[in-house]
């Protein structure tokens, strides 16, 4: 049993839990606490944190798996317990097996503290293997891990209180008129610690090197965006298909109940794609790619929040109700009937209230610019077309083109219900990974929650233009190169290059495996 995707497992289903009517952490159910990792803010910061002390425990606990430790980047080395016994070969049937367990329990007991007895369940239901005293050992050293990747994120700005303070400014975000108590997520989130990209510059906010503003508001940009959506995102839209309402609504999971939010969702891709394409993978491969993953999309949530906080733009259901003079609390008198892009009463299909009867046209509760969809979809998908190319020694570009993944969405699952109360249609989708980037992108648009601008521009960033397709809706439009950093997707295209560049770097070809090898010397540690 490969001890990394079993953790991965387990850890996208706490989250799913937290989100779980009558299950532990219901953050749904009346009277109920709060998610404990709420938010695709949190959760990508909690699953980046279990994830990293997953690959920790493969790269000090495996001898032959030629990992470069994590640890020696964030500055924390754990302490090998004496007790230890070398590893047996490198054998994940049992030390190296414990070592992944003490550190994926560690994290997860902390952060989704109600989940304790599901944590500890699954612990206790991992086969011991040869030796349960040597994986006994294991879990002890991991334990040690996992308590030093704790250590490197207590205090790094998640604990910072969000300002509740809406603007009355014309074009700012305000709450959605279908949640008039709508609170605003997670407005520090840009100033946390980035775990793989560079920090800011001194001075400079994190987003400012991935992507442009956004196109000010009643632009000619920005209005092609607006009739875009207001035609294609309206609940009662005439001329959104049905494929792009089954679209808007497969790339959900809007924190709704028992599916939880969009970095589970980019998890259980992944775990599509690397079943059909990468089944040859040890479980260092598997190690390093989750953590790859999970740590892009923890980055890219900083990168996003802290755009979205910074240019603060109203969304479609805001904007779209709002355009005209006289409308809105700061837009001066209007001067007759509302405009062609105005409509005061105007609706979006809303984020998919799955398995929440009768909550209909709702917005996600953080500005409109960037998408975190689409800058969570693109540095996922971006990252498994890099591992694969470099895998199986074909182009990057192939690897976004050609390698398809067939996927069953939960929102699509035959089980879950939509917001009328009726069961949704099973339904398998299979797409390229440029084309997920594009279609996640997109969804965001026929569900009217986001300016398709907040996806991606006409153009895909320069290094990038031969693996991602033009935006079809505004190729021929204000072509112009702020357009090649606009949105989500370049953002997240510009952050997966930088992670896979720079951090968890390719191992070099294992070697043969010698009886009672010693691990590596890692510095700090007395064996």
């Amino acid at each position: 049993m490969d001890p990394v995707l079993y953790w991965n497992d387990v850890a996208i289903e706490v989250q799913r839990r937290d989100f779980t009517v009558g299950g532990e952490g219901d953050s749904l159910k009346p009277g109920a606490l709060g998610a404990e990792q709420g938010g695709p803010t949190r959760t990508s910061r909690a699953l980046a944190m279990v994830h990293i002390a997953i690959y920790e425990a493969v790269a000090h606990g495996d001898s032959t798996s030629g990992l470069a430790p994590f640890a020696a980047m964030i500055g924390q080395t754990p302490t090998r317990p004496a007790t230890a016994p070398v590893n047996p070969g490198g054998g994940y049937d049992s030390f190296v097996a414990g070592t992944v367990c003490g550190a994926a329990t560690t994290v997860l007991e902390d952060l989704w503290r109600r989940q304790g007895d599901h944590v500890r369940s699954a612990l206790d239901s991992y086969p011991r293997g040869a030796s349960a005293t040597t994986f006994e050992a294991g879990v002890a050293y991991g334990l040690t891990i996992g308590k030093a990747v704790l250590d490197w994120r207590h205090q790094d700005g998640s604990h910072l209180p969000d300002d509740m303070t809406f603007s009355t400014q014309d074009g700012k975000h305000r709450p959605d008129p279908f949640s008039p108590g709508q609170q605003r997520l997670s407005t520090q989130w840009g100033s946390l610690r980035p775990f793989g990209i560079a920090p800011a510059a001194a001075g400079a906010a994190i987003h400012a090197p991935y992507l442009s503003p956004p196109p000010p508001i009643r632009s000619p940009r920005y209005n092609a965006a607006l009739l875009d959506v207001k035609e294609k995102g309206a609940a009662a839209s005439t001329s959104r298909s049905a494929d792009e309402t089954v679209e808007g609504i497969f790339w959900g999971y809007d924190g709704p109940r028992g599916l939880g939010v969009p970095p589970r969702l980019y998890n259980q891709v992944a775990r599509a794609f690397m079943t059909k394409h990468l089944a040859g993978n040890t479980a260092a491969d598997n190690a390093r790619l989750l953590a790859l993953l999970n740590t892009g999309m923890a980055d890219a949530a900083i990168v996003a929040w802290s755009a979205k906080y910074d240019y603060d733009l109203w969304r479609p259901v805001v904007g779209i109700r709002e355009h005209d003079a006289g409308f809105g609390p700061d837009n001066g008198a209007g001067a007759g009937a509302a405009s062609g892009y105005c409509d005061p009463t105007w609706a979006p299909l809303g984020r998919p209230a799955t398995n929440t009867p009768g909550e209909f046209y709702r917005t996600p509760d953080f500005p409109a610019y960037p998408s975190g969809h689409a800058t969570f979809g693109a540095v996922s998908l971006r990252l498994l077309a890099l591992f694969a190319a470099a895998k199986l020694g074909i182009s990057s570009k192939e690897a976004m083109n050609t390698l398809k993944v067939a996927f069953v969405s939960d929102e699509f699952n035959g089980v879950n219900q939509d917001p009328k109360g009726d069961i949704r249609t099973f339904h398998v989708r299979e797409f390229s990974l440029a084309e997920g980037v594009i279609g996640n992108a997109l969804s965001r648009v026929w569900l009217g929650v986001h300016w398709r601008f907040d996806g991606l521009g006409a153009v895909a960033p320069d290094d990038l233009q031969a693996d991602i397709p033009v935006d079809p809706a505004f190729s021929d439009k204000l072509s112009a190169p702020i357009e090649k950093s606009l949105g989500g997707v370049p953002a997240g295209l510009k952050i997966a290059a930088e992670l896979f560049a720079g951090h968890f770097t390719p191992p070099p070809a294992p070697r043969p495996a010698r009886p009672g090898a010693p691990l590596p010397r890692i510095p700090g540690v007395r064996r």
